[in-house]
């Protein structure tokens, strides 16, 4: 197995030994509330005055590879008799999160499979929906105004995960959500040199976790809210030309007879294209396809034979990366491949031509 492919399969291992950044507890500065970056967040979203969780990693609750937003969020609706109600295509650590450190102390996880009316999943003890779309790896998109009407009902909160849009592609809150949380290390930086996590919402939706945020101390330095301003001055430039590139190259996928289908909510041929048009007004770099059947010796020279694509899980900076993707054992979904092999792409800011160049050479090893 080469060298990629090899650090691609203990990736996993990888995550489960990283640890969070330690800080000490400590009130927020009062200056850091009016920060010009969540000044243009705010107007990204047309929202009410939101509140903006600024972290980087609690000191005191680690959860390996799940970004801090996301974790605090969980621990604020989280508890014996809780109940949560998930996608099951949500990032894969946030369901270990959850499945690991959750459940243990008393609380309820279930799952739903995209593409299906959430009511009869619904209980009384409902805390929480947390949803992300597309799904992490595998692309299925989600009906977010239908999800939120069911939990609204029952006067539930949703949540989602809205990296992969951004603010700029993906309005959350228009469509009922009431809980944003980006991952401001990926698209909003743009430069892959910080970690930041954001959550957005109103006041009233943000109380539980403004709480623990205060008491934990998990706010973030100035000098990563200005290094995150600094990608937002460029943000829809780069997306645009995130999207130009992803689309072009997906397109070109298809055509290749190495390859047996592009999950890319973006291509009309997709089975979630509708919808994507329907709730977002661009696509994002990262998008997966699959291979036709080939041997694990095989995948593996493909990986390492691409030069301009980097081994990497982090997207969202101005660089390519490829990452070989393995779906959790927990999902069992009709998309996932019974023979063929999945490979994620994030599609970066390098020109076109080289980088299907890069891919057809890389292709053309596969026979």
């Amino acid at each position: 197995m080469g060298c990629k492919a090899r650090c691609a399969v203990d990736s996993l291992a990888i995550h489960k030994r990283r640890n969070a950044a330690d800080r000490p507890p400590g009130p927020l500065p009062e200056g850091l509330e009016r920060n010009r970056a969540i000044e243009r967040l705010d107007c990204l979203h047309g929202h009410e005055p939101m509140w903006r969780i600024r972290s980087i990693h609690s000191s005191r609750f680690r959860s390996n590879a799940i970004p801090c937003e996301i974790e605090k969020r969980f621990l604020a609706h989280a508890g014996p008799g809780r109940h949560l109600l998930l996608n099951q295509g949500v990032y894969g650590p946030t369901r270990i999160f959850c499945d690991q450190e959750l459940v243990p102390q008393g609380t309820t996880v279930e799952y739903f499979p995209e593409g299906v009316d959430i009511a009869p999943y619904l209980r009384d003890t409902t805390s929480l929906v947390y949803i992300e779309t597309p799904a992490s790896l595998t692309m299925e998109m989600l009906d977010v105004r239908a999800v939120c009407a069911a939990a609204r009902q029952r006067h539930i909160p949703v949540a989602v995960d809205a990296t992969w849009g951004t603010p700029v592609f993906f309005d959350a809150h228009a469509l009922g959500v009431h809980i944003a949380i980006h991952s401001a290390t990926k698209y909003i930086n743009g430069h892959s040199d910080l970690m930041l996590g954001l959550i957005t919402g109103s006041h009233a939706d943000l109380a539980s976790t403004r709480r623990f945020c205060d008491r934990s101390g998990a706010h973030a330095a100035p000098d990563v809210c200005w290094l995150a301003l600094r990608g937002l001055r460029t943000l829809a430039v780069r997306l645009e030309r995130h999207q130009q590139t992803a689309l072009a190259t997906a397109q070109w996928l298809q055509e290749q007879p190495q390859v047996r289908r592009v999950l890319f909510p973006a291509l009309p041929s997709d089975p979630g294209h509708a919808l994507w048009r329907a709730q977002f007004s661009g696509a994002a770099g990262p998008f997966t396809f699959e291979l036709a059947p080939c041997s694990e010796a095989a995948f593996a020279a493909f990986i390492d034979a691409l030069a301009l694509f980097s081994l990497g899980t982090s997207w969202g900076g101005y660089e390519s990366l490829v990452l070989p993707a393995v779906p959790y054992d927990q999902r069992h979904l009709a998309t996932l491949p019974d023979e063929g092999r999945l490979v994620r792409l994030h599609v970066g800011l390098e020109d076109a031509r080289d980088l299907r160049a890069d891919l057809a050479q890389a292709l053309s090893g596969l026979g």
